[in-house]
């Protein structure tokens, strides 16, 4: 993915998104714990299963230098003028290694979920409408294919019981 200049932080329709970072640890591990059931499955795992705060802390570290680096990006997502925490938004490419110059055929995943406590639906489907509307633009790579996964949408149907 080449170098583009990706926002740290962002208003986005009626919410703000800014870059998770290790510092969100205490928040961020508390609403992964409190939503379990609601995110398992979203990307296609059981994240976040038995999540510890060591494990959460390594992810918000492996989020933060991969965003410095322009590898991938996750933001923590509030509403504009409020310093609730009601979820994440990430981008991650998916590049076509087989080093065809003729294949154009990089895709993204986008992933976006709000803690299950947060109801109200009309403003996060705009914030689907309006993130997607904001990566398919100039600022961002274009891609083939862009994949949105919610715990609507989930990129894998996880329904174990434990």
């Amino acid at each position: 993915m080449s170098k583009y200049d990706i926002p740290y932080k962002k208003i986005i329709g009626d919410f703000v998104i800014d870059i998770l970072t290790p510092n969100d640890i205490d928040v961020d591990f508390e609403t992964c714990v409190e939503n379990e059931i609601h995110l398992q499955g979203l990307f296609g795992d059981e994240w976040p299963h038995n999540l510890t705060r060591d494990e959460d802390l390594l992810d918000l570290y492996r989020h933060y230098y991969c965003f410095i680096e322009q590898k991938e990006f996750a933001w923590t997502i509030k509403l504009k003028n409020d310093t609730e925490y009601l979820g994440c938004c990430y981008y991650y490419p998916i590049t076509n290694d087989n080093n065809n110059d003729n294949d154009n055929s990089d895709n993204a995943e986008v992933y976006v979920w709000f803690k299950k406590s947060y109801t109200d639906t009309f403003k996060i489907k705009e914030f689907y409408r309006d993130f997607m509307g904001w990566i398919k633009g100039p600022e961002w790579p274009q891609v083939n294919q862009i994949a949105l996964y919610t715990p609507e949408n989930k990129k894998m149907k996880y329904n174990k019981k434990y």
